[in-house]
């Protein structure tokens, strides 16, 4: 159960502003965030595992070792977010904004990124092991030892082992 509740959360961003949200480590398992303005928000290490943050703005967000497994980011704004070592397993991310995200050593294990905006993201050691990246735009994106295996489906045409991911042995 989350140590919070949505309305708390609402409550302290209008009065603080987002970026002064201090969330990190906090328990917020399942909670809906769902249209939320949480843009800067700092969620180092919290745990988000099944909480729906569909359709809102996480712009800009710190999310290093945050626990997403199985979490909603459909449609969300995730431009400029920091995912390092952001366990993602599972995550339906489609049609999101990552453009400049910063996914480097992320765990995106059978993640759903179908659909989204990757430009100029970095993933450089990130875990695409059965990701979907189908219709994903990651024009300018570092993919540099991404792991992938036979799983993981990319965009048409990529061969990403020429951008630099390498397949799991």
């Amino acid at each position: 159960m989350a140590e919070l509740t949505r309305q708390q959360i609402e409550e302290s961003a209008q009065v603080l502003g987002s970026g002064k949200l201090l969330l990190q480590g906090r328990d917020l398992r399942g909670l809906d965030l769902v249209d939320m303005k949480l843009a800067g928000v700092m969620l180092n290490g919290a745990r988000l595992q099944n909480a729906d943050f569909t359709n809102s703005d996480l712009s800009n967000a710190q999310l290093e070792e945050a626990r997403l497994d199985d979490a909603l980011l459909n449609s969300a704004n995730l431009s400029g977010a920091n995912f390092y070592r952001a366990q993602m397993q599972r995550a339906r991310i489609q049609d999101a904004n990552l453009k400049g995200t910063y996914l480097g050593f992320a765990k995106l294990n059978k993640a759903t990124l179908a659909g989204s905006n990757l430009e100029g993201a970095n993933l450089h050691f990130a875990d695409l092991r059965g990701a979907d990246l189908r219709e994903t735009n990651l024009k300018g994106a570092s993919l540099r030892y991404a792991l992938f295996d036979d799983q993981t489906r990319w965009p048409a045409g990529l061969d990403a082992t020429l951008a630099g991911a390498e397949r799991a042995r």
